[in-house]
């Protein structure tokens, strides 16, 4: 886990589970953000979001004989998840940057993104 003013950034489900308050909302979405276009998004994040803001990387362990593997122990080049703890961050995001990351909401629906991980 690596925090920057109001961003956290987290690399696992693990730590998921450790850091994160379960009984607050988070508001999600899977962004794909390009490598190139990532400092501007946390530039972004810490002019204008009022509260934390929790990125993680999505990556899931491969179960045994998946040949699949590599790709699931890597980060994607592109694919991440954004979960905001203030509605208004997150809405001002999906305002600015949507139709230009190809954002999917997944409401305050944790398990449902963590199943679109290993996808």
């Amino acid at each position: 886990m690596t925090t920057i003013k109001n961003l956290v950034y987290i690399s696992s489900w693990d730590e998921i589970t450790w850091l994160l308050d379960f009984t607050q909302e988070y508001f999600i979405n899977r962004c794909m953000i390009k490598w190139d276009d990532r400092t501007e998004v946390r530039q972004w994040i810490h002019q204008f979001c009022r509260d934390d803001v929790y990125i993680w990387n999505g990556v899931t362990v491969a179960q045994k004989g998946d040949p699949s593997w590599p790709q699931k122990l890597t980060p994607d080049e592109q694919r991440c998840y954004i979960l905001f703890t203030n509605q208004e961050d997150q809405t001002m995001f999906l305002l600015k940057y949507a139709s230009r990351f190809s954002v999917v909401n997944f409401d305050s629906d944790l398990p449902k993104a963590w199943r679109d991980s290993r996808i």
